[in-house]
C-alpha cells in the first residue's frame, strides 16, 4: 500500500476569510478530496472524546448528524457506513434511530481508539468496499487536519 499525506492547515483560513485565493497545490488537494469522496463506495467515521468525556460525545453526536446530511446532499445516501465509537459514549448512539432517521446501512461499531489506531480505519469498512472513504475526527487525534490518500499496491 501507498500513503501520501497532504496538509489542509490552509482550511482554516480559508473559513476565516472567504476572499482567500487558493494556491494550486491547495487546489489540487481539494480536487483530490473532492475525487475520493466522489469515488467512495464505502465510508467509515470514527468520533469520540479523550476518555470519553461527555461534552466531547455531544458535539460529536451533534457532528454525525451533519455528516450524515452532507453524505447525503452529496449522493452517498446508501453507501455502507460505519461509525466507530468508544465505549464510554456507546449508551448515546442509537443505531435503529440513525438507520430509520438516515438509510439502512448504517452501522454502528464500538472499539477503543488504541485498537483503531492499530487495524487502520478502512479495515472497519463494508468488505465488499473498494474505495473506501475514511474520516477521521476522534478528539485524541488533534492537530492540524489532513487528507491521506491510501492506494493498494497491486
Amino acid at each position: 500500500m501507498t500513503a501520501q499525506r497532504y496538509e489542509l492547515a490552509f482550511m482554516d483560513e480559508f473559513a476565516q476569510d472567504a476572499n482567500r485565493i487558493l494556491t494550486p497545490s491547495e487546489a489540487r488537494i481539494l480536487r483530490l478530496a473532492h475525487a475520493a469522496l466522489d469515488a467512495a463506495d464505502a465510508v467509515v467515521i470514527h468520533f469520540g472524546g479523550r476518555a470519553g468525556r461527555l461534552g466531547e460525545a455531544i458535539i460529536g453526536t451533534a457532528f454525525l448528524e451533519g455528516m450524515l446530511r452532507a453524505l447525503a446532499a452529496t449522493g452517498k445516501q446508501h453507501a455502507p457506513l460505519t461509525v466507530i465509537i468508544d465505549a464510554s459514549i456507546a449508551e448515546l448512539m442509537s443505531v435503529s434511530e440513525y438507520r430509520r432517521r438516515y438509510w439502512p446501512e448504517i452501522a454502528i461499531t464500538v472499539a477503543p481508539p488504541s485498537e483503531v489506531d492499530r487495524m487502520g480505519l478502512a479495515s472497519f469498512a463494508a468488505p465488499s468496499a473498494r474505495n473506501i472513504l475514511a474520516l477521521d475526527f476522534h478528539a485524541e487525534h488533534d492537530g492540524a487536519p489532513y487528507l491521506t490518500v491510501e492506494t493498494i499496491d497491486e
